[in-house]
């Protein structure tokens, strides 16, 4: 082949890449718009589950406008199933306040119990929060409608929260009494329970989430000892929490607990000592990750006095699962435990208690 051949074969070949090159190009960059989009309306990126406050707020808020509000509570479900129980309870505080807002009174129909109702609560304390007294009826109507085990109580222990936001920390006894006609026969838990968990952490008041009330080493049990009778059981029932949170120091549960142990021995009468030990039970629940040889360790650092009303509260939580359900089951058949409430027929494959008390 001559120079001029070769060299026009060559311009020729070049121009021949050139063009295949750019085409391409093309081809690869038209497949990428299509990546993005499907992953930004079908896979939106999953967003973070730690971090801020704000930013979980921010990011979750996106992702469900992305995804919608089936596809996005579906995600949160199955994200939140891996996360400690504080992270997913938090949340589905946030997501239960996403749907609220981009739903209305209807979204309420997408939460469920998982980590432990959070969503529940953070639907009926926006709700409360933006539209005040007046969405009660509504919202306990809703709660109604809960279905599963603890579902109702579960649901308007949210109610609570929103009532106290909506009328703030010096209206105490006014929010208690606005949950009276929807409590029902229980004391303790409920929306009675709501109110008390937002006065003692201000979780739909605080832009990080949770902001405790001082704690007062001369005055652990307020507002306990000044509430009017009818609320002092729900008041002992969960101030424990909020002591243990108080006194968290380095991880050592041992000392915490201990701790807790001590100031419910020292609570009122022998009633109210009994309710604030079951309340301690009500916390190493959920906070033992739903660990039964955690719930026995846990309440044994309570006093002689408060160890079996502990751990008898702790196992109500078990319930809220099947694998919860076939561990009490299995604890039963073996004679570990013998609580009538929880073994009525060891042969069965789950326990069913009178009552639960979230």
């Amino acid at each position: 082949m001559s120079f001029l051949k070769e060299k026009i074969f060559q311009g020729r070949t070049f121009r021949v890449k050139t063009k295949l090159a750019f085409v391409l190009a093309l081809i690869s960059g038209f497949f990428a718009i299509l990546f993005y989009l499907n992953i930004s309306t079908e896979n939106p990126a999953t967003p973070i589950v730690g971090g801020s406050y704000a930013a979980k707020v921010a990011e979750w808020k996106d992702f469900f406008r992305r995804s919608g509000s089936a596809k996005g509570y579906a995600h949160f479900a199955s994200v939140a199933e891996k996360l400690p129980y504080n992270d997913a309870h938090e949340l589905a505080h946030i997501i239960g306040e996403i749907l609220e807002k981009r739903e209305g009174d209807s979204g309420i129909g997408f939460c469920t119990n998982v980590a432990a109702f959070g969503c529940y609560h953070g639907f009926s304390g926006a709700s409360l929060y933006r539209n005040g007294l007046a969405a009660v009826a509504g919202l306990s109507q809703g709660c109604s409608s809960v279905s599963g085990l603890g579902g109702r109580m579960g649901c308007m222990h949210g109610v609570g929260h929103g009532i106290l936001a909506h009328l703030g920390d010096e209206s105490l006894e006014q929010a208690l009494l606005a949950c009276a006609p929807f409590q029902g026969d229980s004391k303790t838990g409920g929306c009675y329970g709501g109110v008390f968990m937002e006065y003692n952490y201000r979780t739909m008041q605080s832009s990080t989430g949770i902001d405790l009330r001082p704690y007062n080493p001369n005055q652990p049990y307020t507002p306990c000892e000044e509430i009017k009778e009818t609320f002092k059981e729900a008041c002992y029932y969960e101030i424990p929490a909020w002591w243990r949170a108080s006194l968290e120091k380095d991880g050592d549960v041992k000392t915490e607990l201990r701790e807790v142990g001590r100031l419910c021995g020292e609570a009122g009468d022998a009633g109210l000592k009994a309710v604030c030990f079951r309340g301690v039970g009500n916390m190493i629940g959920p906070r033992s990750e739903y660990n039964y040889s955690r719930m026995r360790e846990w309440c044994s650092f309570m006093p002689t006095e408060g160890r079996e009303s502990c751990f008898r509260e702790a196992l109500n939580h078990l319930l809220q699962s099947e694998a919860g359900k076939e561990e009490l089951r299995l604890r039963c058949v073996s004679g570990e435990i013998r609580y009538e409430d929880f073994c009525r027929n060891p042969e069965e494959t789950s326990a069913s208690p009178a009552t639960i008390s979230l």
